[in-house]
């Protein structure tokens, strides 16, 4: 429908495995980032968020980055379904793993039980 009728379209839903790095040292997006294109993503916004189209492909990069930070990150990976706006992804995909990022204790990766579901890993 028109616009002029007061519809207007809906962006576009896609399903999206976001991984979210929480630091607690400054300096890391290049090499986040140089972490995340090589698995195959891409950082978005400000903060250390990636967008990836496989679940196996966010946890392996999670672990990379950890492995490189050590005790300086924690990560978080969730999959759902995520609006594309803007040139990146909004939705519970980026927020859930902001989330799971937030609680990770420095070093750790924690994995939504969506995505072990898709991995088919027991979800406890």
């Amino acid at each position: 429908m028109p616009a002029e009728l007061g519809v207007t379209e809906e962006p576009e839903r896609v399903l999206v495995t976001a991984l979210a790095i929480r630091t607690w040292s400054g300096g890391v997006r290049e090499q986040a980032e140089a972490v995340v294109t090589r698995a195959g993503g891409r950082l978005q916004g400000p903060g250390l968020t990636a967008t990836f189209d496989a679940p196996s492909r966010a946890i392996g990069c999670a672990r990379e980055v950890l492995d490189a930070l050590g005790a300086d990150a924690g990560a978080g990976v969730h999959t759902a379904e995520c609006s594309r706006e803007d040139g990146g992804f909004r939705g519970p995909a980026i927020e859930v793993a902001a989330a799971l990022a937030e609680r990770a204790a420095p070093g750790e990766l924690l994995i939504s039980d969506a995505v072990k579901a898709l991995r088919g890993a027991p979800a406890w």
